[in-house]
C-alpha cells in the first residue's frame, strides 16, 4: 500500500513520534495525536517538514485517548482531511509511578 492515511496515538514524544516520522517518510498522511496540545504542535510542525508532499500531509489531534471525544475527532480529522483512515497505531500509553500495592481501583481504570 502506498499514500496509506496512518492514526498515531501518543505520538508527541518517543516511539509514537518515531513511527509517525516513519510513515512520513513514506509518503503517507498522518493524523498524530498527544496529552500536550504545545509538545503535539511542535512534532506535527517537525513531521510536517519531513513530509514528502509537505506539511498539509500531517495534521494533529490533541487529547486524551482515554477520552471518547479525542478518538471521534481522530476520525473525523483523518476523513475530512484525507478522505480514509487505513492504519491505526495505537501507542498511547499510561503508567503508574507508585508502588503496585498502592495502585488503587481507580488508578486501573485510567490504565484502560
Amino acid at each position: 500500500m502506498t499514500d496509506r492515511t496512518v492514526i498515531v496515538t501518543g505520538s508527541s514524544s518517543g516511539i509514537g513520534l518515531d513511527v509517525a516520522r516513519a510513515f512520513v517518510e513514506r509518503g503517507d498522511n498522518v493524523v498524530v495525536n498527544g496529552r500536550d496540545a504545545t509538545k503535539l504542535a511542535r512534532a506535527a510542525e517537525r513531521l510536517g517538514s519531513l513530509a514528502a508532499g509537505g506539511p498539509d500531509r500531517v495534521a494533529s489531534v490533541p487529547g486524551n485517548i482515554g477520552d471518547e471525544t479525542t478518538v471521534e475527532a481522530l476520525v473525523k480529522v483523518a476523513l475530512e482531511r484525507f478522505g480514509r483512515v487505513d492504519v491505526l497505531v495505537n501507542n498511547a500509553g499510561t503508567f503508574a509511578t507508585k508502588p503496585f500495592l498502592d495502585v488503587t481501583e481507580a488508578d486501573i481504570d485510567t490504565f484502560v
